[in-house]
C-alpha cells in the first residue's frame, strides 16, 4: 500500500472519531491530513508524467483547497469551498474529455443522472440560503457533467474505478448537502467522509491510464 494511500485511510479513521466525539482541533488536524493523503497517493501513481494525471492532480488539489474551506461554520468561506470543489470538478470534466471517452453514453448518462440532479435540488432548494442558491445550482450541474463524463471515460477505457470514484463523489456531495441544509448530524459525515475520500483515491490511481 503506498504511503499516501496510507496517511488518507488513517486520518480518515481520526476524522470520523472526531466528528463522533466534537473534537474541533482533532477534526481541523485529521482532514487536511487525509486530503494530503490523496495528493500524494497520486504523486507516487505517476500524476506529473501525463495531461490526463496533471489534470486530475489539479482536480485533487482543488479538492484539498476546499476540504480545508469547508472546515468554519462561516457561510462566505463555505461559498469558497464550493468555488473550489466547482473547478475542481470542472478540470476533472476537462481531464475525461482529453482522456476521450464515449460521447453517446456520455450524454445518455447526463440526461438520467441530470433528472436525478434536478430532483434532489427541487427538493433542496427551498432550504438554502438565496445567497448560495445560484453557486448550489452551478456546482449541481457541473458535478452532473462531471460524473456523466466519467461513466463516458470508464466505458471506453473499461476501467471501473473512474465510474466507482465519481459515483462515490456524487454520494458524499449529498451527504455534505444534506448536513449542512437539511439535518446536522454525525452520520451523514460518517457516511460521506469515506465515501468523498474513498472516491478522491480512486480517481487518484486512475492517472496510470493513457493518453
Amino acid at each position: 500500500m503506498s504511503t499516501g494511500v496510507t496517511l488518507t485511510l488513517v486520518s480518515v479513521a481520526v476524522l470520523l472519531l472526531a466528528e463522533y466525539n466534537g473534537w474541533t482541533r482533532l477534526r481541523w488536524f485529521s482532514k487536511p491530513l487525509a486530503s494530503t493523503g490523496f495528493l500524494i497517493a497520486a504523486v507516487e501513481w505517476g500524476a506529473t508524467e501525463s495531461t490526463y494525471g496533471l489534470a486530475v492532480l489539479i482536480a485533487l488539489i482543488l479538492g484539498w483547497l476546499g476540504d480545508v474551506l469547508l472546515l468554519p461554520s462561516n457561510k462566505t468561506i463555505f461559498l469558497a469551498g464550493i468555488i473550489a470543489f466547482f473547478l475542481g470538478h470542472l478540470v476533472y470534466a476537462v481531464g475525461f474529455a482529453v482522456l476521450g471517452l464515449s460521447w453517446p453514453l456520455t450524454l445518455a448518462t447526463g440526461c438520467v443522472i441530470g433528472t436525478t440532479s434536478a430532483l434532489i435540488g427541487w427538493r433542496l432548494l427551498p432550504q438554502v440560503p438565496t445567497k448560495l442558491k445560484g453557486p448550489v445550482i452551478a456546482y449541481i450541474i457541473v458535478l452532473t457533467a462531471m460524473v456523466a463524463m466519467a461513466v463516458g471515460a470508464a466505458v471506453q477505457h473499461q476501467n471501473a474505478l473512474l465510474l466507482v470514484g465519481s459515483v462515490a463523489f456524487l454520494l458524499s456531495d449529498m451527504a455534505v448537502a444534506r448536513h449542512r441544509f437539511v439535518t446536522k448530524h454525525w452520520i451523514n459525515k460518517l457516511i460521506g467522509g469515506p465515501l468523498y475520500f474513498g472516491g478522491q483515491l480512486m480517481l487518484a490511481s486512475t492517472v496510470t491510464l493513457t493518453i
